[in-house]
C-alpha cells in the first residue's frame, strides 16, 4: 500500500489534478455586496464525492479564478477553503458541501431604477390562444440577457417594459404576466420566486422561456 499523500495524482499533483475525483459542481451566478460596491460573480461550491481531495479542489478553484497553479498557490488556497468552511484538518468526506470561492467578480457599472435588480423588455405574438415570447434583460451590473419561449397568451402582438428587484436566473423560467397599461409578472426559476412590475400592451400570458447570459457589455468602459 502506498501511503504517499499525492499518490492520487501520480506523485505530481500540479500536473495530474485529482483524476478520480467526481466533484459535484453546483456553482451559480450571484449578486452580492462587498463594502460599498456591488458585484456579480460565480459562487463556486458543490459536493464532495469519492476521490476528491482538498489539493485537487484547491487546484480546480485556482483554475476557476484564472490564477497560477503551483505548490505555493495551492497551499494558500487550501488554507482559504479550510477557513471559509471551518475545517479543522485536511479531511473531507463524501457528500460534504464545500464552498471553494468566488470567480469572475464584476463590479456594477451602471445604476438601474431598482438597485441589484433588472429591467425586462418583452415582445410577444399570440394567435388562437398560444404564441411566442422573447426579449432582452439588463441588470444593474451591466449584463445583458436574451430570452425566448412560448405558452398560452392573448392573441395579437404586444410589448412591455418591467422592472424587478430580484436577480436574473439563467436557464428555464416560467411566468404569469398581466398588463393593462400597468402590468406585473410573477414567476418561478431554479432559485425560487421572482416578481416584475411595469407597463405595456394589454394582454395576459402564462409562458415558459429560457434565459441566456450575454456577458457584461460595459466592462470595456473601465474599472471603478
Amino acid at each position: 500500500m502506498n501511503l504517499d499523500a499525492y499518490q492520487y495524482g501520480g506523485l505530481n499533483p500540479v500536473k495530474y489534478i485529482d483524476p478520480n475525483g467526481m466533484w459535484i459542481d453546483k456553482s451559480e451566478t450571484k449578486q452580492f455586496k462587498i463594502g460599498k460596491k456591488y458585484f456579480k460573480g460565480t459562487v463556486n461550491y458543490g459536493k464532495v464525492t469519492k476521490g476528491d481531495s482538498l489539493w485537487g479542489l484547491a487546484s480546480k478553484q485556482l483554475g476557476n479564478e484564472g490564477r497560477e497553479i503551483n505548490n505555493s498557490t495551492i497551499h494558500n488556497k487550501i488554507k482559504d477553503i479550510k477557513n471559509i468552511n471551518n475545517l479543522k484538518n485536511d479531511k473531507i468526506y463524501e457528500g460534504q458541501t464545500l464552498f471553494l470561492g468566488i470567480s469572475n467578480p464584476k463590479v456594477r457599472k451602471i445604476g438601474m431604477p431598482l438597485r441589484g435588480g433588472y429591467s425586462d423588455w418583452n415582445f410577444s405574438a399570440g394567435l388562437r390562444g398560444v404564441g411566442l415570447t422573447g426579449g432582452v434583460m439588463l441588470d444593474d451590473y451591466g449584463n445583458f440577457y436574451l430570452y425566448a419561449g412560448g405558452g398560452i397568451m392573448t392573441p395579437g402582438i404586444g410589448s412591455s417594459l418591467t422592472f424587478s428587484p430580484n436577480s436574473v436566473d439563467t436557464g428555464w423560467n416560467v411566468g404569469l404576466q398581466g398588463v393593462a397599461g400597468i402590468g406585473s409578472q410573477i414567476g418561478y426559476s431554479k432559485n425560487g420566486w421572482f416578481g416584475e412590475i411595469g407597463g405595456g400592451s394589454v394582454g395576459c400570458s402564462v409562458t415558459g422561456y429560457y434565459i441566456w447570459d450575454l456577458g457584461n457589455f460595459f466592462n470595456s468602459f473601465g474599472k471603478d
